[in-house]
């Protein structure tokens, strides 16, 4: 089934609490989609006498530059670094969609109204980069973007690189196995020992199946097969090969899992085998930017959290 299909049969199940966390930085731009046009602000008119195509034409080159919210502010742009996903941003037909997309827009809209008085009559563009998930962190750093958003879990290894905004007032995001139907039994975490997972190394996935390693042979047992997927692979692809007998195990966050097994038979979501038990799900950005951690934190205080509960009927 196509993703622009699937994400609005399953916009009322984000909304009705299978995303915890993930819902601060993700499926609640799924039942935003609909409402809002994605696509960026119209540039103002020249002044007379100008060169109208140097003034309307926007430069997508892509080079090197570090500042904080303000020297965003100045040049007018904020660059949002994506993995290409067929739930989070895949584009059909010229038209963005997915769940990061629909969010950013909204981010993007946001700004222009809270600093209409600073940009004046030129808006600011958030520009979405998509990359794959290996590129995400380390081009951020390299100031090849100015926000990493694509479901991503704050780690401890992730922190020595940049910093993030994940909010700790959500539900928190489990990471659970996933079973295709050549899995071997399994009723303990402990049964993973020996067994074959495949996993992207730069996954959070991969971190906490490291550390259940490191559990595994303090206790005497053989750890768990790590065999590596290609960062260019998500979640949903990793999920279409289990439930086609490709692969046997994989881990995935609890809510995405939920969402797609609505549509794959064949793999079995295993609530109770548990890898991550707490994983805060936000948006990532440079060191040293304490004023677009601001900016984020506006927006989801006085944005995001309170249509978060218009749309649940919950208090904030």
């Amino acid at each position: 089934m196509p993703a622009f299909r699937l994400l609005p049969k399953l916009a009322g199940l984000f909304l009705q609490g299978l995303v915890g966390a993930a819902c601060c930085f993700g499926p609640l731009a799924a039942a935003q989609q609909k409402s809002a046009p994605a696509s960026a602000p119209t540039a103002a008119a020249p002044a007379a006498g100008t060169d109208a195509t140097a003034v309307r034409g926007l430069n997508l080159g892509n080079k090197p530059w570090k500042g904080d919210f303000d020297a965003m502010v100045e040049r007018h742009v904020i660059r949002v670094l994506v993995p290409y996903s067929r739930t989070l941003y895949f584009s059909d037909k010229g038209h963005e969609n997915g769940i990061t997309a629909g969010l950013v827009r909204d981010f993007e809209r946001y700004l222009n109204k809270t600093y209409a008085s600073r940009l004046g009559k030129r808006p600011l563009t958030v520009i979405i980069i998509p990359t794959t998930r290996d590129r995400l962190l380390p081009d951020l750093a390299a100031g090849l973007g100015d926000i990493a958003a694509g479901n991503l879990t704050e780690t401890e290894s992730r922190l020595k690189l940049v910093d993030f905004t994940a909010p700790r007032d959500r539900k928190p995001v489990r990471e659970l196995v996933v079973t295709g139907p050549k899995a071997p039994a399994l009723s303990s975490l402990a049964d993973l020992s020996g067994k074959t997972v495949h996993v992207r190394r730069t996954s959070s996935y991969y971190e906490s199946l490291t550390a259940l390693n490191n559990s595994l042979r303090q206790t005497g047992k053989a750890p768990v097969k790590l065999v590596l997927l290609p960062d260019a692979l998500e979640d949903e692809d990793a999920m279409e090969m289990v439930n086609a007998g490709l692969l046997p195990i994989i881990v995935v966050d609890d809510w995405k899992a939920a969402m797609w097994a609505q549509i794959l038979p064949n793999i079995k979501v295993r609530e109770d085998l548990v890898v991550r038990a707490e994983g805060y799900i936000g948006w990532a950005f440079r060191k040293n930017s304490p004023q677009l951690r601001a900016a984020i934190d506006d927006f989801y205080a006085n944005y995001l959290k309170r249509t978060v509960s218009r749309s649940t009927g919950s208090s904030s």
